[in-house]
């Protein structure tokens, strides 16, 4: 099981943060597919090719003798390396020269007669051989088309099951969905044919959770959550559960519109790199292309916290989540994993309130009260905030100001210590404006204790 969670995480790793420049300079893999072995590899019907005695040996002996004789320098080399009389690395370059001169002598052999058994036996030993050395060297092109080679003829459903899984591999390393989604697909299919008691878990829950993926990539939402979905159920731990959910939420975001939810992301992403104008500005596109409610509200939301907090467009911003509050509660929506709360939307426009009720108290105070009072009518955290606010403008009305005050003496346990001590003087300014001196005195101490 851990050799196939290796593999989940590897990929994860090779798929993420991939430059232009590192994507422009591979090789398209396809295109470097070799196909012109696999009918003489796969041969099944004999009867098209006739063989003479006399051609049969002259092919044993100009092909078979003489790769063999090649092949046995490989066989000395690796014992070598087995020995430590060398490493691997120093005898990787010998290695790839004998394996392929090795390789060249048996493929022509069966070109000319496909039916030979021991240049099949031969080239399946040169093949797995040179899958090590391509391993070794991180060459995924040529050991692709090994891979698919050896699938020619591999009978063991397996070995098959790997082959297919590692060319599944190849394939969506390089983002090549679709033949990558194939041969996920088959690799599943190879499972399930052997008996129940045989199936490898871990196998089968690796191929149908890249399966999901390939189809996401694809932007195949129903097929990618039917695969995830299946994927999830036999999940080995909690963190692949939640990683599989987590992606499950990501095509949901938008109801199955993929790329909002890629576009969602990397706006996302680009805000956490501190990307705040190139943020704002995909955000705005985005909102264009959401098909449901609950996304175009996550985005709006999100874009309206850039704007107040990170790019001095609080006017704008504190106005575009007023609108999406305002909807809310027009068509209310329950709660969704994968998306903020409904609370979170008006905790943050109470937040915006506040602040902008501060900035305006100075030059414009009944906008202020404004802000004030529209953050006082949320439950929240920065309630007790707001009716100290409203306190403050209300003072020269001893009664109001009072009853402000104690509208905020009720949220006290949101109050910093300078917000706390204004409270307090407050009430004794008001006590002591409307002449009852002993509450005035009471407040008065309780001030001057902080």
């Amino acid at each position: 099981m851990k050799k196939y969670l290796n593999i989940i995480f590897l990929i994860l790793i090779l798929t993420t943060g991939i430059s232009a420049s590192e994507k422009d300079d591979r090789n398209n893999v396809l295109a470097q597919l070799d196909s012109t072995m696999w009918k003489y590899l796969a041969i099944k019907d004999t009867s098209q090719w006739t063989i003479t005695p006399e051609d049969s040996e002259k092919v044993f002996k100009e092909y078979f003798v003489n790769g063999y004789r090649v092949f046995r320098k490989v066989t000395k080399l690796q014992d070598r390396i087995k020995r430590n009389r060398t490493t691997y690395e120093k005898a990787a370059p010998q290695l790839e020269k004998l394996l392929t001169e090795a390789r060249e002598k048996f493929e022509q052999g069966l070109k000319e007669n496909p039916l030979d058994k021991y240049l099949k036996q031969a080239i399946t030993r040169v093949y797995y051989d040179l899958v090590q050395l391509y391993n070794f060297k991180k060459d995924d092109a040529n050991r692709l088309q090994i891979f698919m080679n050896i699938l020619q003829f591999e009978q063991k459903p397996r070995t098959r099951v790997i082959l297919n899984n590692q060319a599944g591999m190849i394939f969506f390393r390089e983002e090549l969905w679709e033949p990558a989604k194939e041969r996920f697909r088959l690799a599943v299919n190879l499972i399930f044919e052997g008996e129940e008691s045989e199936i490898d878990s871990s196998a089968l829950f690796t191929n149908i959770y890249f399966r999901g993926q390939s189809y996401m990539k694809l932007y195949d939402a129903d097929s990618a959550l039917i695969s995830l979905t299946r994927a999830r159920m036999i999940a080995p731990g909690e963190k692949e559960y939640e990683q599989i959910t987590s992606l499950i939420n990501f095509i949901n975001w938008d109801e199955g519109n993929i790329r909002a939810s890629e576009m969602y992301y990397d706006c996302r992403m680009l805000a956490s790199n501190k990307e705040y104008e190139k943020a704002e500005s995909d955000y705005l596109d985005l909102i264009d292309m959401i098909q449901s409610d609950r996304a175009k509200y996550e985005a709006n939301y999100r874009l309206s916290l850039i704007q107040f907090n990170r790019l001095d467009k609080r006017d704008e911003g504190v106005a575009r989540l007023w609108n999406v509050v305002k909807l809310f509660e027009e068509n209310p929506l329950p709660d969704k994993d994968g998306f903020v709360s409904e609370a979170s939307y008006w905790e943050n426009y109470s937040y915006m309130c506040v602040q902008m009720a501060n900035q305006y108290l100075a030059t414009d105070r009944k906008k202020a009260f404004v802000y004030y009072y529209k953050a006082a009518q949320i439950e929240g955290p920065d309630r007790g905030r707001a009716y100290l606010g409203l306190a403050g403008i209300a003072f020269n009305s001893a009664e109001v100001c009072l009853d402000y005050c104690n509208r905020a003496y009720e949220y006290e346990y949101q109050l910093n210590e300078g917000e706390r001590k204004n409270l307090y003087n407050l009430f004794y300014l008001a006590h002591k404006r409307k002449g009852d001196f002993a509450e005035s005195v009471k407040w008065y101490d309780r001030f001057t204790q902080i």
